[in-house]
């Protein structure tokens, strides 16, 4: 690395060194009824990654810098076309159609990787894939819009907001230098995060993948070799209702009222059918409680189905991994 680019490292650090002594990033004071976890919105507009005020970038246009899957793995790229094909032609991924892809892995120990897909210069989604025992892949999560799972645009965005980067340090200035030392942490759906280095002060900061918000605690340590449900190359999907998304926080029933018995697909298909559902998460041991809108039902073939959720665009989580992650509430 040459003299310039350990500078503007030797900077990075410092900042992050800085900022990690001297910060609270809270995730609010409201206390939760649930296990007494914090609630992760309580105070959205202090905690929230404000876009509209920060440097614009173009992450679609940095796909060279991004790590790939390797060239020799024609099988996991197999499984992406397909998939990617297959959701192309749903309603709300049309422009998967036509989007190119690239892709990270998850780890260490997760056999999985981040495919973000892109389409005239904007993210429009994103794909979790993780390793069978078989040898071939799942789709564990995937989603749409213009923010999706891991993308080093709403990283970027965290780290100039929380003032962890300079803000005269460009998104793409910023990635060739930190592109090789980004960790993504994957358990689930439910915990999902980039691990940023603190080396002098002898820890790591947690950010949200979904929203960039930093996590107040730091001694989180993933599971390794978690095995997660999903479509297999051979499933397509079948069939999909979708609701528009609202805001938790408008109605405080997921609170109040007593969980609702969802034990299948169809449970949660008739409840849903009925009045909204929000499904609520007490995650990272409970420390961290994450209320989100559901906003529909995908089934593929294979006996697959996904719950949609409302975060940062739509996400699509397998119901046989989402049931053991929290409960749903009208």
């Amino acid at each position: 690395m040459n003299q310039a680019a350990i500078g503007a490292a030797l900077l990075l650090a410092g900042a992050v060194w800085f900022t990690a002594g001297t910060l609270s990033f809270s995730q609010g004071e409201q206390q939760s009824a649930l296990a007494g976890a914090e609630p992760a919105h309580a105070q959205p507009d202090n905690r929230r990654v404000v876009r509209s005020t920060q440097p614009e970038i173009s992450p679609g246009s940095a796909a060279s810098i991004h790590a790939s899957v390797p060239e020799s793995n024609s099988v996991l790229h197999t499984h992406i076309q397909r998939w990617k094909e297959a959701l192309s032609s749903q309603k709300g991924f049309e422009a998967w159609g036509r989007a190119q892809w690239t892709s990270a892995p998850l780890g260490p120990g997760t056999h999985g990787w981040i495919v973000i897909l892109s389409a005239g210069g904007s993210e429009v989604g994103y794909m979790i894939i993780q390793a069978a025992q078989d040898g071939s892949y799942k789709l564990a999560e995937y989603g749409t819009g213009d923010h999706p799972l891991f993308s080093t645009g709403t990283l970027y965005r965290s780290l100039v907001q929380h003032e962890l980067i300079d803000t005269s340090m460009t998104y793409h200035t910023w990635l060739s230098l930190a592109a090789h030392d980004l960790t993504r942490l994957y358990t689930d759906g439910l915990h999902a995060v980039w691990e940023i280095d603190n080396t002098d002060a002898g820890n790591s900061i947690l950010i949200d993948a979904a929203t960039g918000e930093i996590r107040t605690f730091n001694d989180y340590n993933p599971a390794v070799n978690h095995k997660l449900s999903g479509a297999a190359l051979s499933s397509v999907p079948e069939s999909a209702s979708m609701l528009p998304a609202f805001d938790p926080y408008s109605s405080l029933n997921w609170l109040q009222n007593d969980s609702l018995p969802v034990r299948s697909i169809r449970d949660l298909q008739l409840f849903l059918n009925a009045e909204p559902l929000t499904f609520v998460s007490e995650s990272f041991s409970g420390r961290l409680t994450v209320p989100l809108p559901v906003t529909g039902v995908a089934i593929w073939t294979g006996d697959t189905a996904y719950v949609a959720l409302g975060q940062e665009g739509t996400r699509y989580l397998a119901f046989e991994d989402i049931v053991s992650l929290g409960r749903f509430f009208h």
